[in-house]
């Protein structure tokens, strides 16, 4: 019987057919089998209906019940009707089982389902109360059984859920701000506390009770420290609804446990940092451990540059590792000061080959990321890997493959061109090993997105404005770049959008033999050359500038 979600039972593997009556009924006598009484059973199915025939509804469908799962299942006599427990298996008390007994995957399951989703009669709603009731005082019992055993790591995994479970239990979420501070997760108790604060203020307008102050007091210290303020805002988002949408349901999905990888591609330009710096900034103020790294072009092997950015911003989240690990000093193989901020000042022992080196190196970073996703889901971002060297897109594999069962969303963003088959490679070898993996590719804004990017930059007139959209073509870039233009009174590309289109291009013209000495606009023939060749806006003087020159 599966009570957790939609309602529906099995029987030696092969799904049954149940009428709505009978569905119910199955589901009342699934929450506690055994025998119930049937005055009992009928005066909850049917409240409406008077005593006689409630219980000629009963007789009815038992008589169905008994066709749909068998004798051997079924409890049945003049007084009592049930379920044998020893005929029936139930989801709801298998995971109540196991969460009791500290499985923290079965309770997480308990915590993210409906019970008996979709029914809203009374009975439903009493089930649903019982069962949270229960769920609750289970995953209080386990936190402060480790608590109790010194491990405050484990002790706030379970808070955490427990206030998932009810987000307005003030006792909960203390129990969860000492708990991360005691594990030397200062930051994200803090922000657990905040979070809760503004909780309470927007949904019960109640600042928060003597339990929750003493644990943030504590937590601050004797300074008074304020909240963590979070990453500075960035300006709107203007279209990539559609877009957004489908990464927030990764990273709710990433959140949940079920990790993943989502690919992002577009244009130079196009908004792949902007829409990645908004999922950025609402998985921080999530609580979750963020870390961003980009590909670096030199000219040359740079090897693993991308993490030489993630890895330390990682390391700077995460509490201290247990003692007995080995790859924090590990670590220093990649940088140095990793494995200090960690707490191993040690160099790592020496290693008979560069590829045990390489192996050593994955593997720690590997523990890094799963360090800090045990107590905190983790958005790991490496941008522009259509410039990341070979090893930096291996690490990247290392870690895409062990995702799945770890609350980590790991984003890449690439350029659509010039082709590097290297993201695709990876995101092949990632679904291969059963991954999920979400392709999104980027496209032009329409044109009422762009005028009001262009709106956003400077104060122009209707006519600037539809010149900005014309020359931008659906690139957010170049409405930017056109509007700041235009409103300095410039008939020509800004230094800043052709130094741009040079970085964009360059890699293009080696490629394809065109010559250095090839104005931009004709080299950048990768996308839209007619918008920057031929439509570039004269310089028409705004009404009221927006922002400084300079």
């Amino acid at each position: 019987m599966r009570l957790l979600g939609r309602v529906a039972a099995e029987r030696d593997g092969e799904q049954l057919s149940l009428s709505p009556p009978i569905g119910r009924l199955l589901a009342v006598l699934a929450l506690r089998p055994g025998p119930h009484d049937r005055e009992t059973v009928a005066a909850l199915l049917w409240p409406a209906t008077a005593g006689s025939a409630a219980r000629a509804n009963l007789r009815t469908a038992v008589w169905a019940l008994r066709k749909a799962v068998g004798d051997d299942a079924l409890i049945a006599s003049r007084a009592t009707v049930g379920l044998r427990p020893e005929a029936v298996t139930v989801d709801l008390a298998d995971c109540g089982r196991r969460a009791a007994a500290g499985d923290a995957a079965a309770a997480a399951t308990l915590c993210h389902s409906e019970l008996l989703a979709g029914y809203v009669e009374d009975w439903a709603e009493t089930a649903r109360r019982q069962q949270r009731a229960g769920l609750a005082e289970t995953l209080a019992a386990r936190s402060a059984a480790a608590e109790r055993d010194g491990d405050s790591t484990v002790a706030a995994r379970w808070s955490r859920l427990r206030c998932e479970l009810d987000p307005l239990n003030e006792a909960a979420h203390a129990d969860l701000v000492r708990q991360l501070a005691a594990a030397g997760d200062r930051a994200g108790a803090l922000v657990a506390g905040r979070e809760v604060t503004a909780r309470l203020r927007a949904e019960l307008g109640v600042p928060p009770g003597p339990l929750l102050r003493a644990a943030l007091a504590e937590t601050r210290g004797p300074n008074g420290a304020p909240f963590p303020a979070g990453p500075p805002p960035a300006g709107p988002l203007f279209g990539r609804a559609a877009e957004l949408r489908t990464l927030m349901a990764a990273w709710t999905a990433a959140r949940a446990g079920h990790g993943r990888v989502v690919l992002i591609t577009g244009e130079a330009g196009i908004g792949k940092t902007r829409l990645v710096a908004e999922l950025a900034r609402r998985a921080d103020n999530a609580g979750a451990r963020t870390a961003v790294g980009a590909g670096v072009d030199v000219g040359g092997e740079a090897p693993l540059a991308i993490w030489q950015e993630l890895a330390p911003q990682l390391a700077r989240t995460v509490p201290p590792p247990p003692e007995q690990a080995d790859w924090p000093a590990e670590l220093g193989r990649l940088a140095p000061d990793i494995a200090a901020r960690l707490g191993r000042n040690e160099p790592p022992p020496p290693v008979s080959s560069p590829e045990l080196e390489r192996l050593r190196v994955f593997d720690a970073v590997l523990g890094l990321v799963e360090w800090a996703a045990a107590g905190r889901p983790v958005l790991l971002v490496a941008e522009d890997v259509h410039r990341a060297d070979p090893a930096s897109m291996q690490l990247c594999a290392h870690i895409g493959r062990r995702l799945a069962a770890r609350p980590v969303l790991f984003v890449l963003t690439r350029r659509d061109r010039p082709d590097r088959p290297a993201a695709d490679a990876l995101v092949a070898d990632l679904v291969g090993r059963g991954v999920e993996v979400t392709d999104l590719e980027l496209g032009p804004l329409s044109a009422v997105e762009l005028a009001a990017v262009a709106r956003s930059v400077a104060d122009l007139t209707e006519a600037a404005v539809e010149q900005v959209v014309g020359v931008a073509d659906g690139n957010p870039l170049l409405a930017v770049e056109s509007a700041r233009a235009l409103a300095a009174g410039s008939n020509a590309p800004p230094r800043n959008l052709r130094a741009a289109v040079r970085a964009a291009t360059g890699t293009c013209r080696a490629q394809r033999g065109i010559s250095p000495r090839c104005s931009p606009p004709r080299a950048a023939s990768c996308r839209r050359p007619s918008s920057l060749r031929c439509r570039w806006p004269t310089a028409m003087p705004p009404r009221k500038p927006s922002w400084t020159p300079g």
